[in-house]
């Protein structure tokens, strides 16, 4: 939105930073109360991330799932 120089533009930019800020806090009560995260819990997240434009926390959302989901991580470099 380059960097709201309009009024329509911070306003949209306003929007799209309070959803990000609200599902990053959805996701950190969740663990916080042990909800299991599947597949329904984390597409609403992405779809009210994605309603408001905001693709790179829908992004986010979507790799944090899959890497939640993976039994074993390999890690980079020695021990």
């Amino acid at each position: 939105f380059s960097g709201g120089k309009s009024k329509k533009h911070r306003k949209r930019e306003s929007i799209t930073s309070y959803h990000g800020r609200l599902a990053r806090k959805i996701v950190i009560l969740a663990e916080q109360a042990e909800v299991e995260q599947d597949d329904g819990f984390v597409s609403a997240l992405m779809l009210c991330a994605a309603t408001a434009g905001d693709s790179s926390t829908c992004r986010a959302l979507y790799l944090a799932s899959k890497v939640r989901r993976m039994d074993h991580l390999r890690t980079c470099g020695g021990k």
